[in-house]
């Protein structure tokens, strides 16, 4: 039992290896700095950032051009960074901070409703600021209260900073309500790396974040997504956290910048111009969507993640493990617990057949 709850209080990360991101098309130049996108009623919304006009663009996704423009008619793109949805408001995060300077912060909330049937909408307003912020002296891309990531999730808003210094994320919690709001921190991730975006799967299990390594600035960018599962509350830094590195085709900017849901597993991302590098949408499908640290309270195997052994709940008659790419790594038929002390860390899928009640099931394990 200690070694479950020790397991459950960590945040473990595990990285997998880069994978090619399937361009969808190439974004027109007139939104060449999409920074946010939500999709909603099957219909994709972006933006651009600092710099940009006070609208929101409807995309046609098979041509990349902008099909609508929607003003936001009380509002100024001081430096917009990403869109979050639940399912009647869209919020636009004016949020961008590269100089640690700003105080004028603040989240603009409108009407799905409004966005899909008008020109020209018009917002409530969320301001805030970070309690523990005491300098706003300007800095040149130094500052930890950058922020260009934003999640609604149940009933409120998260933020989570893009910090230069640190090369983690800080995350705190906002009210939906408009009105205006000193916050405290209510999370911390290590993510090594610059958030620059989040979002969360349709079913919740899952907050995604796209990202990319400091390191490599200003030569080139090395992106990444980490996917946060198994989490307790919001408390997103107490689950498992699956870190994959990403790359775009030759010509194609691989600054990604926003994310949003298209099913279950399925995700568009948007990148940014970078020197000749044309922005463009792309898809991803996540592999680990709906990993848990245990599943002591569903039907399968456990612990999960593991590192030496997992075991059956059930009546099971077969257990297949298959490796990410589809080999049989392990095969019995029995339901006795496995060692998997020699097998490397990383994903496998497992399955379970029960001769009894005849069915088969198929669930994601973490060997780490």
């Amino acid at each position: 039992m200690i070694k479950y709850i020790w397991i459950s209080l960590l945040l473990i990360t595990i990285s997998t290896s880069a994978q090619q991101l399937p361009v969808v098309s190439t974004l027109n130049n007139s939104i060449n700095e999409s920074s946010g996108i939500v999709y909603v009623n099957d219909i994709l919304i972006t933006h651009n950032d600092s710099g940009g006009g006070n609208e929101l663009y409807q995309v046609d996704t098979a041509t990349g051009n902008v099909e609508r423009t929607i003003v936001i008619s009380n509002a100024t793109n001081v430096d917009w960074e990403d869109l979050a949805a639940d399912d009647t408001f869209i919020y636009i995060a004016d949020f961008g901070n590269n100089s640690g300077s700003r105080t004028d912060l603040k989240i603009y909330k409108v009407l799905i409703s409004d966005v899909l049937n008008f020109n020209s909408v018009t917002a409530e307003v969320i301001e805030f600021s970070y309690k523990d912020q005491v300098d706003f002296t300007p800095t040149t891309a130094s500052t930890d209260y950058d922020a260009e990531g934003l999640i609604s999730f149940q009933d409120n808003l998260y933020i989570f900073t893009k910090q230069w210094t640190s090369q983690n994320t800080s995350v705190y919690e906002l009210s939906k309500t408009p009105g205006n709001y000193e916050l405290d921190i209510t999370d911390s991730i290590n993510i090594n790396g610059l958030v620059t975006s989040g979002t969360v799967s349709i079913d919740e299990s899952t907050v995604l974040l796209t990202g990319y390594n400091i390191s490599i600035v200003p030569f080139g960018f090395s992106p990444f997504i980490i996917e946060l599962t198994g989490f307790s509350g919001s408390q997103f830094s107490n689950g498992t956290s699956v870190k994959t590195s990403i790359s775009t085709p030759n010509g194609l900017s691989s600054q990604i910048e926003a994310i949003a849901p298209l099913g279950l597993s399925d995700f568009y991302l948007t990148s940014e111009v970078f020197n000749s590098d044309n922005p463009a949408l792309f898809s991803y499908t996540s592999n680990s969507l709906g990993i848990s640290d245990s599943n002591l309270n569903a039907t399968g195997f456990y612990p999960n993640p593991s590192s030496d052994m997992i075991f059956f709940k059930n009546d099971v008659s077969r257990v297949e493990v298959y490796s990410s790419s589809g080999q049989l790594i392990i095969e019995q038929t029995h339901g006795d617990p496995i060692i998997i002390t020699n097998i490397d860390r990383g994903l496998y899928l497992v399955v379970l057949t029960n001769s009894q009640d005849r069915y088969s099931t198929t669930q994601k394990l973490i060997v780490n």
